[in-house]
Formats: C-alpha cells, structure tokens, sequence
C-alpha cells in the first residue's frame, strides 16, 4: 500500500483532530471485486517495529523501494498528542462527521456498511492515551472485521500521486535561477515609528442570520488598535482577519510590525468563529465549532469597525486615519472573509451542487464552504468600497463565491499559498480560485515546506514547529509590508521586494517563496 496514502488518511484527519487509520484491529481485510486479502495488525505492528514483512503483508509491501517503507515505518511509529475532548467534540460536527462518512466510504464494516461509526470510535478511544497516539494504537481499537476498498484507495492514491508530481513541476518551472537584486530599503527590522496599542470592545446590533434574519442579536465585538506615531497626516489602514478558533493575538507580531512601519493596523476577534468560541464548543454549549452565519458576520465586523471609527469623536483616528485607503490580511477563513469584503458573491446554486458530487477528502475546505448552504437563501451585497488592498494566506473560496463576482474584484491581491497544504490544497484549491480573478495587479505566491496549520505535525518531525512558525512570521511582515507598502503607501521602494529576485534576497534557505507568472 502507497505510503502516501496511509499518510493522507491519516493527516486528513488529524487537520480536524481526529487521526484516522487506513489498516484494521485484530484483522482488516483489503478487498478488491471478489478478492480478499486479510492482514493482521501484529504484523503491522511487526513491520513497523523491527522492520519484517510477514507473509500476510508482503503483497502490499514488496512493490515498494527501501527508502518507501522506511518512510512508512516512521509513519507508523509517528506519535500525535491530541486532547480527547477536543476529538470527540470534532467528530460530531457537521464537518468531521462528512469526513468520517467519507472515509467510511472506503473503510467499511464486514457487511459493508459505512464505517462511519466505527472510525469515531477509534479516534476517539486511542485519543485517550494521555503519551499521545500512533497509528499502530489506533489501529488496535478499530473493529476486528474492517473492511478496505482497494480500488476505492487505489484511484485516490493515483490522484495523490498526479498532484504531487504537477506540483512539483509547477514549483521547478518557476523556480527563479538568476541574481538576487539587492534591497531597496531594509524590510526585515521594525519600523521607526513609537506604537500605541489600544483594546476597544464594540457592540452591533444585526440580524441572526443563520437562524432567523427576522431577530436582532447583540454581537460583541472586541479589536486591538495598533496606532503609529508619525507626522503623516493620512495613515492607510490594515484590517487582519483571523482563521477559525483563533484569537487577536495571534497577529499581533504583524499589527506591531505594519504599524512601525506607519500602518494603523486593527485586529479583531470574530466572535461566532474565534478562540473563545471554541472554548465554548468544547465545553459542549455548542454542537457545531462555529456559526455558519460567520460567512456573513465576518464581514459585516471589519465594516461595522470601520464605520464606527470613522465616526468617532476621537480627534487622533479622525484626524489620522484614512478610511479610503484599508487593506485586509485574511488567514484561512479569514481569506473567504476578506473576498466577500472585495466584492465576492456566494453562489448557491454552485454550492449546491459541488458539495453534491465533489470529492472531499482530497481538499478538506470544502466541507466548510459547504456549511454556507445552512445560511438563509438571501442576496447580500458584502462589498466594502473603502478596501483597496488584499493580502490572502491559504483561504478557501473554491467553491464559495461565483466566477463573476471574483472576475470584477478590481484592487491588489496578494495571494500566498502552500505547497503542503491538505486543508486548502495549493491545486486544488488555491490556484483555480485565483485564477478566476481577472484583477491587474495580481500575485501567486507559494510557500515551500510550510503547512496550513501545525496540528498534523508529529512529535517526532525533524524540524520543529518553533521554527517554521519564525519562518512564517518572517515572511508575512515582509511580504505584507512590501505588497502594502507599494499599493497603499504608493511607495516604489517597496516594489523590488515583490519579484523573483527580491525574494530570493530575502527568502529563507530551503523555504524559498515562489512568484508565479
């Protein structure tokens, strides 16, 4: 069996907190039409340990070279510390039970049925080891009689496989081979502006979108200000728009960073989708980690805080900012969140049927887009005039927005993607959302080596997570400060830094940001 599709399977799952298996318990059985091929977990168990090939696994394991099965073995022995709460809460959501129902599809009881249930099990009893999980425990806790689709497994192995090579091809034939140009300025050091940060708590009264439009909540929100000291009499602005389960802080390396640069940058929580949030869900006072209604909300926060500034009787933001100059940084959600503000329109009709027919385990976000379907159907205009910048970090829209409302986005995008991406895969995913963008000033970026997120990482893993984190930072303050810095601050200075050469100078060894054409 490929190695990468053990690892896919798994990881899928481990996005969600929930580390899936692709083997059996005591025995699974592989089937292929009329065939059975059954193999015990002892010798996986055996293989993975001591390196052997029982009788029983030689079928699957012979065609692979060494340097294949030694990465399946360190797969196998791969360990994973994950809260069991956390995992039982994930597996009942929308999302994780789509993804289990479709790795049920291939993983199935002895009589065939989706094995749904019994994957949540699994993951859930092998989450319980307080020293973590290895894919040979979890297989121990799945049902003796499991039953594996080998052709099923086969035809996304092939996938795998094609878009790993495509990938590859796309990186090395725009890998940049000539001389690096030397910096305009210095971008990597912090400004030189003094920063005063400021915490302000709003409230908006809206309608419940998700639930019944007809009622007014009260939605509190809370956003820290980042304000530069400096003569300029107009300040552009930078909203940032977290992901799902994140909280402000988590960019507030950036906010300090943009605003030593002369940025006033605002940075909110969303409350249906932010830390707290998840807090609550876990605790169980919610079902679903967060409302659908946030593919309406979200955008309609970085407006409300925008108005409400800009009506201010604070003498300094009305006097200092300008709110005809806004930028967005948008990370994952907060992605899809920053292109409804740019003009992008969610296509019902689209989402209904792609989340119909569309294979899902290769790109996990489209079972959060599809969570939009829960909305009412209603036509909103999302479109804030006053942002005239875009700064995008692996976000999903696939399949979100129609084609002609991301033809007529017409300001600056920055988009950044990854190409070890398995939440919002850079083929996928990425790639044919930005290419339906007909904006002139347009940038694909990819991030070599560096993940959606950290959470499928394994204990084990020669590099650490500290590091591509520092690696991460450093590329978002430079690149947001040079994309920024030439479309909002109309400085030249900052273009060089925006090219092939330009990034090479800057660029990390071995974690290279690639332009493409």
């Amino acid at each position: 069996m490929s190695v990468r599709i053990v690892k896919l399977l798994s990881t899928i799952a481990i996005c969600l907190g929930i580390p899936t298996p692709v083997l059996g318990a005591d025995t699974i059985h592989f089937s292929w039409g009329a065939l059975d091929f059954p193999i015990s977990v002892k010798g996986v168990e055996t293989f993975a340990d001591k390196g052997e090939i029982t009788p029983d696994l030689k079928l699957f394991l012979s065609p692979l070279s060494p340097k294949q099965r030694g990465k399946l073995r360190q797969f196998l022995r791969s360990r994973y510390r994950v809260n069991p709460v956390v995992v039982s809460r994930l597996g009942y959501t929308t999302v994780g039970t789509e993804l289990l129902t479709s790795l049920g599809e291939i993983i199935t009881t002895s009589t065939g049925q989706n094995g749904l249930y019994a994957l949540r099990s699994a993951v859930i009893l092998s989450a319980m080891n307080p020293e973590g999980i290895t894919p040979i425990d979890l297989l121990k806790q799945l049902p003796v009689e499991m039953r594996v689709d080998l052709g099923k497994l086969l035809q996304i192995q092939k996938q795998i496989a094609t878009l790993g090579k495509e990938t590859k091809k796309l990186i090395g034939d725009n890998w940049d081979t000539g001389e690096t140009s030397a910096a305009a300025i210095e971008i990597k050091q912090p400004g030189r502006a003094s920063i005063t940060q400021k915490s302000i708590f709003l409230t908006d009264n809206r309608p419940d979108w998700q639930n019944n439009p007809q009622k007014i909540l009260k939605r509190k929100i809370h956003f820290d200000l980042y304000l530069p000291e400096t003569p300029r009499d107009s300040v552009p602005i930078i909203m940032v728009s977290n992901g799902l389960g994140a909280k402000r802080d988590r960019f507030k390396y950036l906010g300090e960073y943009l605003a030593s640069h002369g940025f006033a940058v605002i940075v909110p929580d969303h409350p249906g989708s932010d830390r707290q949030r998840q807090k609550d869900f876990y605790q169980g006072l919610y079902s679903e980690n967060f409302n659908a209604g946030e593919f309406i909300d979200r955008p309609l926060d970085i407006s409300f805080i925008l108005d409400t500034l800009q009506e201010s009787s604070d003498w300094v933001l009305q006097n200092k900012l300008d709110f005809n100059n806004v930028g967005i940084f948008g990370y994952s959600f907060g992605g899809a969140t920053a292109l409804s503000l740019a003009g992008g329109e969610i296509d019902r009709n689209r989402l209904t049927t792609e989340c119909a027919s569309t294979q899902k385990l290769l790109n996990i976000s489209l079972l959060y887009q599809c969570r939009a379907l829960e909305l009412p159907n209603i036509s909103l205009k999302l479109r804030d005039k006053r942002i005239k910048g875009i700064y995008l970090f692996v976000p999903f829209s696939s399949i979100l927005f129609n084609q002609d409302s991301m033809s007529r986005i017409n300001v600056p995008i920055l988009w950044s993607a990854s190409d070890q991406d398995l939440v919002t895969p850079l083929l996928l995913e990425q790639l044919p959302a930005f290419e339906q963008l007909e904006t002139q000033n347009k940038y694909a970026i990819i991030f070599q080596k560096l993940p959606h997120t950290f959470v499928t990482r394994p204990e084990n893993d020669t590099v650490s997570v500290d590091r591509l984190k520092e690696i991460t930072k450093s590329y978002h303050r430079i690149l947001s400060l040079a994309f920024f810095g030439w479309h909002l601050q109309q400085n030249s200075s900052y273009r060089p830094y925006l090219t092939p050469q330009g990034m090479k100078a800057w660029g990390t060894e071995g974690y290279q940001p690639i332009l493409l054409p």
